[in-house]
C-alpha cells in the first residue's frame, strides 16, 4: 500500500471521502497494519460529525500546506507557533491562552483571540 507505487492507498482515501466513511490506519505489529472503517457520517453537522468532500479536504490541505515544497505561509507559521506554545516558566499544565500570552507577550484577551483564530480552545490545558 503506497501513494506512488500503486493506487490502493489513493483509492482508499478518495473512496472514503466520496462515500463519507472515516478510515483510520494504525500499527498492528511490526509488519502489519490495522485499517478501521466507520460509516454513518454525513456532509452536515459540526466539525466532529461531518465528513468533508474531497474538494473541501484538498482546499483545507492547501490552506495549511503550500503546494510548493519549502514554501510556507506566515499564517501557517503563526498557527504552528500558537498550537505549540508552552509556558516554560511554570510546571504542570496551564490553559493554552497563558502559554500564548507569555510566548507572544500579549494580554489575556489578545492571547485568547489568537487561539480562537486558529480554532484552538484557549482554555485547553497544555503541558509546560
Amino acid at each position: 500500500m503506497a501513494t506512488a507505487d500503486g493506487d490502493s492507498l489513493t483509492r482508499l482515501v478518495l473512496g472514503a471521502h466520496d462515500r463519507c466513511i472515516r478510515v483510520s490506519i494504525s500499527a498492528h505489529t511490526f509488519r502489519q497494519i490495522t485499517i478501521m472503517m466507520h460509516s454513518g457520517r454525513g456532509r452536515t453537522g459540526g466539525v466532529g460529525s461531518r465528513h468533508r468532500t474531497m474538494e473541501q479536504a484538498l482546499q483545507y490541505w492547501r490552506k495549511y500546506h503550500p503546494a510548493e515544497p519549502g514554501e510556507i505561509t506566515d499564517q501557517t507559521l503563526l498557527k504552528r507557533a500558537v498550537r505549540n506554545a508552552r509556558d516554560r516558566s511554570t510546571r504542570g499544565k496551564h490553559p493554552r491562552w497563558v502559554a500564548v500570552k507569555n510566548q507572544f507577550q500579549l494580554g489575556s484577551t489578545s492571547a485568547s483571540e489568537l487561539c480562537r483564530r486558529f480554532d484552538l480552545n484557549p482554555d485547553e490545558e497544555v503541558k509546560a
